[in-house]
């Protein structure tokens, strides 16, 4: 998946972002975060920074708490097309899967669970 994030700004800007913030906050990770699913609303922001001690279902929960979703909507989110545990650390996730711009991209989907 492209992100919009990427199409809009030049790897160059993007390495010069990721640089700058990485600089300025050592202990942080940059991650984008895209809905990839008309049901879902836009989010109003993109780019986050995270802790590098939270987890993966803890970032989830801050993502869907900005959307807010009824209970009954599942949320999905991948990081180059798969679905990383919810008790890993976004350290461990963005160690692994982060672009070559320093970002960590995560795409986000839903899904109805009841009925």
């Amino acid at each position: 998946m492209k992100f919009s994030f990427q199409t809009n700004y030049s790897l160059k800007q993007r390495l010069d972002e990721s640089k700058r913030i990485l600089d300025k906050y050592p202990d942080k990770i940059p991650i984008i975060v895209e809905t990839n699913d008309k049901e879902l609303p836009t989010l109003l922001k993109t780019k986050y920074l995270a802790p590098k001690d939270l987890t993966f279902g803890q970032f989830l929960y801050v993502i869907r708490g900005k959307l807010n979703l009824p209970p009954e909507k599942a949320l999905f989110m991948f990081v180059n097309n798969t679905i990383p545990s919810t008790s890993e650390l976004i350290e461990t996730v963005y160690d692994k899967q982060k672009d070559k711009d320093n970002f960590l991209y995560i795409s986000v989907n839903s899904e109805n669970t009841f009925g």
